[in-house]
């Protein structure tokens, strides 16, 4: 994996990604069909499986049609779409909006990614059918190898090299990574910054803890993402962040991780305001018959054990642990 990250460094190609990748590599891609157009053909067969996406042997390459980060057209017929997600993971509304763009049926859609599930997805197999070819960069980079060989001119062979290897070895570090499971690992955080993936490695951990959440719930017999259980993940001010909401009665319990930051809330609804909730100068707040309410119905929460045991950042750092909490003043 050393050498792996070494080679990302000294690759000029993956240097000059660092600016957008998303850009630099629907651009690459494109320069590549316009180069070497017959070549392009048989990648894009590679990348379906085989699956025959054109009728003849023209075609011409459009960026950002209709937002489409690269759309091939046969004369005036649309024949394949290919979104490029290398940093974000889309989620399956998003795919249906880009599709719903779309009148022609027959138009081939492929999903490149560093990620082959889709946000808030528990497997590869959810996304079976979907409506669009998941196609990650290795796989890319096999079908580039499959034909750059045929190719005479050595600067543009010696790019195509750079760039297989350049985008095999950033999925690789990011899956070695990810199945580490030692997530928010501060010294692998530092070097993934230095590679400019570490958000992508950060909703990779959110992804992998979302799936095993969601796999313990359901194995519990808590079902997830209905009006009682939610369950979700996003990536905010550059931190990772969980959160699943209970429902209970007329209350929402939140639990939250976001960083190295443990959270937990309760929301409750009071009409009588004035009994369980009052009203200060900066907003809503817990009157002491709330205060009351909470710590009698929510123990495990805002009990006195509860309290005496909640993480104490200062004390962790001091002890060399990893538990989360910044602070141990408890917060209603």
């Amino acid at each position: 994996m050393e050498n792996k990250i070494k080679d990302l460094k000294e690759s000029p190609l993956y240097n000059l990604s660092l600016v957008n990748k998303e850009l630099f590599h629907s651009n690459f891609i494109a320069w590549f069909g316009k180069t070497y157009p017959k070549l392009f053909i048989v990648l894009i067969e590679e990348l379906l499986g085989g699956k025959k996406w054109l009728d003849g042997d023209k075609f011409d390459i459009r960026r950002e049609f209709n937002h489409f980060d690269i759309s091939v057209f046969e004369g005036e017929n649309l024949k394949l779409v290919i979104e490029n997600k290398v940093k974000s993971i889309p989620t399956q509304n998003q795919l249906d909006e880009y599709k719903n763009k779309i009148k022609n049926e027959n138009v081939q859609l492929i999903l490149l990614t560093m990620n082959e599930q889709l946000h808030e997805s528990t497997s590869a197999q959810d996304n079976e059918n979907i409506g669009w070819k998941i196609v990650n960069y290795r796989k890319l980079s096999k079908g580039l190898k499959l034909i750059k060989d045929k190719i005479d001119n050595d600067y543009h062979k010696g790019l195509l090299t750079d760039y297989c290897t350049y985008i095999s070895n950033l999925e690789l570090v990011i899956e070695d990574y990810t199945k580490n499971e030692k997530y928010f690992d501060e010294e692998k955080y530092t070097t993934l910054k230095e590679l400019g993936i570490h958000d992508v490695c950060g909703k990779r951990e959110m992804q992998d803890i979302y799936n095993k959440l969601v796999k313990r719930l359901n194995g519990e017999g808590i079902a997830t993402n209905n009006s009682d259980v939610l369950v979700k993940w996003a990536y905010t001010n550059a931190e990772p962040l969980i959160e699943v909401k209970f429902t209970n009665k007329d209350d929402n319990i939140f639990i939250q991780i976001q960083g190295y930051q443990y959270r937990h809330a309760v929301e409750f609804f009071d009409n009588k305001i004035g009994d369980k909730i009052e009203k200060k100068e900066k907003g809503f707040y817990p009157s002491e018959a709330g205060i009351e309410y909470l710590t009698d119905t929510y123990p495990y929460f805002f009990g006195e054990d509860a309290i005496k045991n909640y993480p104490d950042l200062e004390n962790d750092l001091e002890n060399d642990t990893k538990d989360f909490g910044m602070r141990k003043k408890q917060g209603y």
